[in-house]
């Protein structure tokens, strides 16, 4: 079983792949391409997904035995403020498709991840088009609103998780 997601924090985002069975997590942060920097900025993060998944415990403070993170190693440096987002799907997207990230696709820029991940979205979003439902409630949107606006740690770390079972 794999876990992978877009994490987002303090307005950057990354992606997270954790291997259940290899134990190994790896963050694919642009900024940070070496794990012990990048664990610093989203270790918070890894923590709250395997609880949500409940790979830990609620109280668990350090990864189990066993677990180790890993760096990359894409060669791929992210060089301007803007392009973390689609950098972080376009990460998930070549997981998700060919299981691991091709290094071939770490000589694109950030622009041309960019535009793929936008083509990628509007060819999505036109194909579900009928299939996806967005409910907004404007009281849950004053909520999240006042969360943002206090100073709890927890706040702005959001990590959906996709969990992939081996077929």
């Amino acid at each position: 079983t794999r876990v992978l997601c877009v994490i987002h924090q303090t307005n950057h985002y990354a992606a997270l792949e954790i291997e259940r069975v290899k134990k190994i997590i790896y963050i694919y942060d642009g900024f940070r391409p070496l794990i012990d920097k990048a664990w610093d900025q989203w270790k918070t993060h890894v923590f709250v997904t395997l609880r949500r998944i409940g790979w830990i415990t609620a109280d668990a403070t350090r990864l189990p035995s066993g677990w180790k993170t890993v760096d990359h190693k894409l060669g791929f440096k992210q060089v301007d403020p803007y392009h973390c987002g689609p950098i972080a799907c376009f990460f998930i997207e070549l997981l998700l498709v060919h299981g691991y990230v091709p290094l071939s696709f770490t000589q694109m820029s950030a622009q041309q991840m960019r535009m793929h991940v936008i083509d990628r979205y509007n060819q999505l979003r036109d194909k579900y088009s009928d299939d996806i439902t967005v409910k907004r409630s404007i009281k849950r949107m004053k909520e999240v609103a006042a969360k943002l606006t206090t100073t709890n740690s927890d706040v702005g770390i959001y990590a959906i998780p996709l969990i992939i079972e081996p077929a």
